[in-house]
């Protein structure tokens, strides 16, 4: 190669690489969207309109110029926050009329939440109020979807002068260990689930006294795709032990007899379930054994956590298991009647062929199967002496 080709070759590589990006837009000139809140226009439901004001639709963005400042200085009454709110009948709809009344365009691609109200969620389906977010190719599958018992804007508001909310709850949704919270469910995670119609259960986040709370789950129906009604943080409970869901967290307990609380902390969960089909009739069996140790008794006597009572503290968070399993399989099946739990997939697995001539009316067939659960617990360890 001549000298003249090897510097046109050079002077081309130069300018690839020194043009820098031709359509990147700086940072401070976006709208950073990080969460979406879902409700049911207030004015729709208030005044009866038509339809084309069905939706309320919260978009919060995060404060690029003053999220820093905010954070060194609490008393700035900028937050580090804005929510746009609008109202229509697509969700799309509402993005572009947003648009249309600030200085700098959306981008979402580091939006991380998702929070459908509680009242949009019974009357429309979540196949339907999530579409959009599958659809485009500039959202991230890895956003969060969260069910809210009241008003879904109203969780993406704080008045904490250092919080963005959608981030806090996500915050939170990940680094929180308990038997009472659900393992996130993001869209990627979310869309096999609306495309089966599998019944399922999403995480329920509340707004109180200006704190978020994550508070037990909602139940939603495969068939409709529609929330039918929640669990309460008792109920999560049962769940865990069914599942194993999770092998960490924290369980607490009651000892009525001496009056006070014990705090069993889990090192590890297994659940086998086992499905059995007899002359067309199913039924379930469910091992269950738990690990873990005492962290805490709430009392000034340490008699509970000598060895010679190890039996009785073993049967008493056996008991606390069982009845949070009753009370969530009671509600399961009878006041819902849904398997929002998983037990269907056993069944795809161990009898393919009942399944696939009953996965149609699976629910139906979940609320009156029988199922029969032993939990086995084993205190391994009680932590620090203490000696009165």
């Amino acid at each position: 190669m001549n000298k003249i080709n090897r510097f046109i070759l050079l002077f081309i590589i130069s300018i690839v690489f020194l043009s820098g990006c031709w359509s990147s837009t700086d940072i401070e000139h976006l709208s950073m969207v990080v969460g979406v809140g879902l409700d049911v226009s207030q004015e729709d439901s208030n005044q009866n309109t038509d339809e084309d004001e069905y939706l309320e639709v919260t978009y919060q963005v995060a404060n690029i110029m003053d999220t820093q400042s905010t954070l060194e200085s609490s008393e700035q009454s900028d937050k580090p926050y804005k929510n746009y709110k609008e109202t229509g009948k697509s969700i799309l709809k509402t993005a572009y009329d947003v648009n249309y009344k600030t200085q700098n365009p959306f981008y979402n691609k580091h939006q991380r939440l998702i929070v459908i109200g509680s009242e949009l969620a019974q009357q429309t389906s979540l196949q339907e109020l999530v579409d959009y977010f599958i659809r485009d190719p500039g959202n991230r599958t890895s956003n969060l979807v969260m069910i809210s018992d009241g008003v879904a804007g109203d969780v993406l508001e704080s008045d904490h002068p250092t919080d963005i909310p959608s981030l806090l709850i996500t915050g939170i949704v990940q680094t929180s260990k308990s038997a009472r919270i659900l393992e996130p469910i993001s869209l990627a995670k979310l869309l096999p689930k609306l495309n089966t119609n599998t019944s399922f259960l999403l995480q329920n986040i509340v707004k109180e006294e200006d704190e978020v709370k994550l508070k037990g789950a909602g139940v939603i129906n495969g068939g409709t795709l529609k929330l039918m009604g929640f669990l309460t943080e008792g109920d999560l409970q049962g769940v865990t032990w069914l599942t194993a869901s999770t092998d960490e967290g924290l369980v607490l307990a009651y000892d009525e007899e001496q009056e006070h609380s014990i705090s069993y902390e889990l090192t590890s969960l297994t659940s086998t379930i086992t499905p059995t089909l007899k002359n067309n009739e199913l039924t379930f069996n469910v091992e269950i054994e738990s690990e873990g140790w005492v962290a805490e008794v709430f009392d000034v006597t340490d008699e509970i956590t000598k060895e010679e009572q190890l039996e009785k503290l073993e049967k008493l968070l056996k008991e606390h298991a069982e009845i949070h399993i009753d009370n969530v399989l009671k509600k399961l099946q009878e006041e819902f009647q849904v398997d929002a739990i998983g037990f269907g997939e056993y069944v795809r697995i161990n009898y393919p062929t009942y399944w696939s001539e009953n996965k149609d009316n699976w629910d139906e067939i979940f609320s009156q199967t029988a199922i029969e659960y032993d939990v086995k617990i084993t205190v391994t360890d009680y932590g620090m002496e203490f000696n009165n």
